[in-house]
């Protein structure tokens, strides 16, 4: 009896030795959560985050082209009002009209 008591008891210590090298192994990898989910992905959010991106790239260009456009085209205003000749206020009045309005 004391012979399969004693490999039992060696099979139970092998086991022990075992358990806490695993143990000490996985707290060594593991010092976080998982940051990824473990389920697969599914197609549909797959593609739904895709469309997002995509939007959102969109939207950032659509951005910066109005940006450029409203900086050329304010240049081009200042360019225009800075090379205008002055005008009189003799040039404001209507002088070509026959009658007048009372």
């Amino acid at each position: 009896m004391s012979s399969a008591y004693d490999s039992v008891k060696a099979i139970l210590r092998k086991n022990r030795r075992r358990r806490r090298s695993l143990s000490h192994e996985y707290r060594r990898r593991l010092r976080a959560r998982p940051t990824r989910s473990p389920s697969l992905p599914n197609l549909p959010r797959t593609l739904f985050r895709f469309l997002m991106k995509v939007v959102e790239y969109a939207l950032i260009a659509l951005v910066l082209v109005g940006m450029l456009g409203g900086g050329v085209l304010g240049g081009m205003l200042i360019g225009y009002v800075s090379t205008a000749q002055p005008i009189a206020i003799a040039d404001l009045k209507v002088k070509t009209e026959t009658s007048y309005i009372y």
